[in-house]
Parts: C-alpha cells; sequence; structure tokens
C-alpha cells in the first residue's frame, strides 16, 4: 500500500546537549523518510537541562522600561536572587539591551551573550505572544533560555534569568560534586 517499505518500523535517537538540541528532531525526521507503517506514528521525546521552580535561583519580579524618540532607553528591573530582592537601573541601546544590563550591574556574572532571538508563539493579531531565547556562554559552557510574554521585554529578561539558572544550577552541581 501507498509508501509502505515493508519495515514495520524504524526508531532513531538522538541525544545532546543544547544548542545542539535544536538537532535532535533530526532523528525523527530520518526515522520517517526511512519509512514506518501507514498505520504507525513518531513519537518525539525532546529535552534540556530543565530548571524547576524549587531549584530557580533567579526570577523576575518587575520590570519598568520607558523608550522615547531621540532619548536613551531606560530600565528599572526588580529580581530575585536566592530569595532576595534586587533593584537596578541601566540605560542601553534599546529598551531589550537597558533591561538586561541592568540585570548584569548587579549580578556581574561574567557570561557572554551569543545567541538572542525572538519569535511569535501565537500569530494573527497584534495581541501575539512573544517568545525569546537567549544563548549564554560561560566557562566553556553554553546554555540557552527562553521567556515568553505578550511584552517582548518582559520576555526577553525572562529568558536571561532562566538561561542565568541553568549557569547557576550547573554550579551548584560541580560545587556539591568538588
Amino acid at each position: 500500500p501507498g509508501g509502505f517499505t515493508g519495515r514495520d518500523g524504524v526508531v532513531g535517537v538522538w541525544y545532546g546537549k543544547a544548542p545542539g538540541l535544536d538537532r535532535s528532531t533530526d532523528a525523527s525526521r530520518h526515522a520517517n523518510l526511512g519509512g514506518a507503517s501507514p498505520t504507525g506514528g513518531v513519537l518525539a521525546l525532546v529535552g534540556d537541562e530543565s530548571v524547576t521552580s524549587e531549584q530557580e535561583h533567579y526570577r523576575l519580579v518587575s520590570l519598568r522600561q520607558h523608550s522615547e524618540t531621540g532619548e536613551r532607553p531606560h530600565a528599572a528591573v526588580v529580581f530575585a536572587a536566592g530569595g532576595v530582592e534586587h533593584s537596578a537601573e541601566s540605560d542601553g541601546n534599546g529598551p531589550v539591551d537597558a533591561s538586561l544590563k541592568a540585570i548584569e550591574s548587579q549580578l556581574a556574572t561574567g557570561a557572554e551573550l551569543v545567541l538572542y532571538s525572538v519569535n511569535a508563539i501565537t500569530s494573527g493579531s497584534t495581541e501575539s505572544q512573544g517568545e525569546v531565547t537567549v544563548r549564554l556562554q560561560h566557562g566553556g559552557r553554553v546554555v540557552n533560555g527562553v521567556g515568553a510574554d505578550p511584552d517582548i521585554v518582559v520576555a526577553s529578561a525572562k529568558a536571561y534569568l532562566a538561561a542565568l539558572n541553568k549557569l547557576q544550577s550547573k554550579a551548584e552541581r560541580v560545587a556539591a560534586q568538588g
């Protein structure tokens, strides 16, 4: 019958750490191209080094930003680090830059921003939910953080803090083992 290759099923498995995680869907694509039963399907299990809310060291509390034509954007951010609230303000090249600089001014992590990406989760209206991915590099490690919010500046701060949580989570595990 149409397209059946005579195989009962094909399984493809790929495991890797970010940023290679994006390639994990290749395993499913190759399995599907290899042929499977017309009544079969594809099961994809994709994961990343996750941080649960119990392990969440950094959390956004509030963000206020001001941007006006001809003026330098300014942001005021309140975030929790280890249960202690911190307030920071900064100017930047744009509202996102100002917000991330404000956070970094308090934490001084030294993490390098190597990727910043914005995507619409929903489409078809101006009320779309935005998803921001931030990739940070520090000490030979590369981690991704994702944040979602109707406000791209808020989503950006959430993504940045999510990436810092992953860096912090790994640092705590290494210290506990060392």
